[in-house]
């Protein structure tokens, strides 16, 4: 299987700031037989255009190493956000488009188009030639491209959100007919995605594309396996935008000790503290932690003037409740360490001046 190296990667289109500027990772290193490499990453900061730079579709700066190991004897296939398909070719043509094209028709292999159209379920009449492209829905178009694109058996496949727009039960589909032919064909692919529950289905490793400061270019990236990053995503970034289900993110300092800890609204805080909702309990100013009233609420707790607050939902016949107790697993991020550090959290929190108590997870 191949992989991708890249190293000190500098780009910027024309006329705009840097996006890249001394970039390394390393992508496919966590698969074997195959590998789905997910790149992550908040709007704007790279994603699509990683690809494109993979793809040879983009120059880097001078200085920038992207090598393939094995070197490739074809390019990348890169497939859009929107799949590209000839509305005014029949079905059959547009899937066996690279058999008819210039060099690519010495890559086209019968087996392949064959075992891929089952994998995709693009059998029976379908493929027919007499049936033209329109009707044909989103989900349609897209196994439609990759049927297409690995007609020629690439060894590495750029998918740009090849989700977008399609609704659920289409996209888990579309997601594990992509791993599997990952798996069977000992494809590198490469996806980007702003979804955490897409590198759940399909993803080996992940890797994540952050600035140091808005608008500043990026400079590295967090790399990891896909199960460390749903279970502590690496940064606080990272979290905010792509923890599952989302957190409360509690901007808190110690205070005197490294277990009591103290919720601050400043905006400079380098600590804080990312908190499940269902770790969020209700009950009474003035009672302990053991009267709380039983379960979890699903809440959402926000920072007003170093006051905690609850926002819930609840009946007419619901006595809303006066106070939180924040109980259970968390992850603690400072600006001081590489990566987030697993804590439980047990105290109560009422309005006024309150305290956090922090101890290692075990």
């Amino acid at each position: 299987m191949t992989t991708v190296t890249i190293r000190d990667l500098t780009f910027g289109y024309p006329g705009e700031s840097a996006l890249f500027d001394g970039l390394s990772c390393r992508l496919g290193g966590a698969g074997a037989g195959g590998c789905v490499s997910a790149v992550m990453g908040s709007s704007g900061v790279g994603k699509s255009t990683l690809l494109r730079l993979i793809a040879q579709l983009e120059e880097p700066g001078d200085g920038s190493s992207l090598t393939f190991e094995p070197e490739l004897s074809q390019p990348p296939v890169f497939l859009t956000q929107d799949a590209i398909l000839l509305d005014h070719y029949s079905r059959n043509q547009n899937a066996r488009y690279r058999s008819s094209v210039g060099s690519q028709r010495d890559s086209f292999d019968s087996d392949t188009f064959d075992a891929v159209k089952s994998a995709l379920d693009l059998g029976g009449s379908f493929l027919s030639d007499s049936r033209p492209m329109q009707p044909v829905s989103g989900g349609e178009r897209q196994r439609l491209a990759l049927l297409r694109d690995l007609s020629v058996r690439p060894a590495v496949m750029l998918l740009d959100e090849p989700c977008q727009g399609l609704d659920r039960r289409v996209k888990v589909r579309l997601l594990r007919q992509i791993r599997e032919l990952a798996m069977d064909l000992q494809l590198l692919v490469v996806l980007a995605t702003h979804h955490v529950d897409e590198i759940m289905l399909a993803a080996d490793e992940v890797i994540y594309l952050e600035r140091e400061a808005t608008g500043a270019p990026v400079t590295k990236a967090q790399a990891c396996l896909t199960r460390g990053f749903v279970a502590a995503p690496p940064t606080l970034e990272a979290c905010e935008s792509a923890a599952s289900p989302i957190v409360n993110i509690l901007p808190c300092r110690p205070v005197g000790t490294e277990t009591l800890w103290q919720p601050t609204a400043t905006p400079e805080a380098r600590h804080h503290l990312a908190l499940a909702p269902e770790c969020v309990f209700p009950g009474d100013a003035g009672f302990g932690v053991s009267d709380m009233r039983s379960g979890p609420i699903f809440a959402w707790c926000m920072l007003r003037d170093s006051n905690l607050e609850i926002a819930m939902r609840y009946t007419a016949a619901m006595r809303p409740p006066t106070a939180l107790a924040l109980r259970g697993a968390s992850l603690l991020y400072s600006l001081e360490a590489d990566r987030p550090r697993p804590v439980m959290v047990d105290t109560l929190v009422a309005r006024g001046k309150t305290c956090l108590t922090i101890q290692p997870s075990s």
